[in-house]
């Protein structure tokens, strides 16, 4: 970026630069990270895991990079410690200054996940509707964690079952249900 123009008188004892390089490729993202993922963060680091996907907004590309670096202080107000990821940028996708939204991952595992809207909630705890034999059936679940719109079941299911996700309101134990084939979706 430059400072000064063709044409333009400049002193040596100007305080101003005559221009400012900006790196371009690599960059660097800065985003802030709850304490309480700070253990699985670290963790991350440790075995190579922690990969970041940033999305500039208008545009649907994904850069990816890795996390480089985590400050060694907790904003004690946000309850929030800053981290940063060195993206390559090889293909210009990132430009500096720019916002971004970033989408971390700690780490990649095998997983049973149901859709969010599957799983029910009684005073026996979560539970969802499975179809056996053309009958819905009441299938207790332990839900690990929710990740973008699916549940991730830790003990209940093994995985080939068929799961009900809409009309929970009319099922009970034992009703019985038709099975549709799941819509193409974008």
């Amino acid at each position: 970026m430059a400072a000064v123009k063709v044409g333009n008188f400049v002193r040596s004892a100007d305080a101003t630069p005559l221009a400012t390089i900006i790196q371009a490729a690599p960059v660097y993202v800065s985003f802030p990270v709850p304490q309480l993922s700070l253990p699985d963060l670290r963790q991350a680091l440790g075995a190579g895991t922690a990969a970041i996907q940033a999305v500039t907004p208008g545009d649907d590309r994904k850069a990816e990079g890795q996390v480089s670096m985590i400050e060694n202080t907790v904003d004690v107000t946000t309850g929030m410690v800053m981290a940063r990821a060195t993206m390559p940028n090889t293909d210009d996708l990132l430009w500096p200054g720019t916002l971004v939204t970033v989408q971390l991952t700690f780490r990649a595992e095998d997983a049973v996940t149901v859709p969010a809207a599957a799983v029910q909630v009684s005073q026996a705890g979560s539970f969802v509707f499975v179809v056996k034999n053309g009958a819905a059936s009441v299938q207790p679940i332990t839900v690990t964690r929710n990740v973008d719109g699916e549940a991730v079941v830790s003990v209940g299911l093994r995985g080939n079952e068929t799961v009900v996700t809409a009309g929970h309101l009319l099922l009970s134990e034992g009703t019985r249900v038709a099975v549709r084939e799941a819509k193409a979706g974008p």
